[in-house]
């Protein structure tokens, strides 16, 4: 138990960026669950008829999911990366 009051010394000036971490990557797992149950709902729904209002609300709301999740995401976007040209 010492030791991890030792090493939990390190981490003190770093306290504040380790909680906000940690809060964004519960965020984005949250998000990230909630696409699929969204998509399940859609497809489970008993509808009489389908109409574009109803399936457009249905987009908008993964489209909304997808975005929370890369905007609380620490990871860099996929193709964000920048090539370095050769000297």
């Amino acid at each position: 138990m010492n030791d991890l009051r030792k090493l939990l010394h390190y981490f003190r000036p770093y306290k504040i960026s380790l909680i906000t971490g940690i809060a964004c990557i519960m965020a984005g797992v949250v998000f990230n669950v909630s696409i699929p149950l969204i998509v399940g709902n859609v497809i489970d729904a008993n509808w009489n008829e389908v109409t574009w209002a109803h399936l457009t609300i249905a987009a908008l709301k993964v489209l909304g999911a997808s975005a929370a999740e890369r905007t609380v995401s620490l990871s860099p976007a996929p193709h964000s990366h920048r090539h370095v040209a050769a000297h």
